[in-house]
This record gives C-alpha cells, structure tokens and sequence, in this order.
C-alpha cells in the first residue's frame, strides 16, 4: 500500500463521517423541535 492510495482512502472516509455528522445535528435539532411542540402541548392539557 503506497501513500496516496492511503491519504486519499482516509479523505474519503473523513468526508463520509463529516456528512454522517451533520445528518446526526440536524437530526438531534429536528427532535428537540419535536419534544419542544410535545412538551408544550402537555403543558396546554394539564392547565385545561
């Protein structure tokens, strides 16, 4: 295995877990969005 063969396979796979990772932040903002509306209307039906 020579050294660029390595490099380029190590961008790669850092390109991948960096497009893996923002997938998971906007996903965890999309739940907290989520729970936030939930939370609010719990909130709503215990003052009724």
């Amino acid at each position: 295995m020579n050294a660029e063969s390595s490099t380029s396979e190590l961008e790669t796979e850092l390109e991948t877990s960096a497009a893996g990772a923002g997938a998971c932040s906007r996903e965890s903002e999309m739940r907290s969005r989520i729970l936030a509306k939930l939370e609010e209307r719990c909130q709503g039906i215990v003052k009724m």
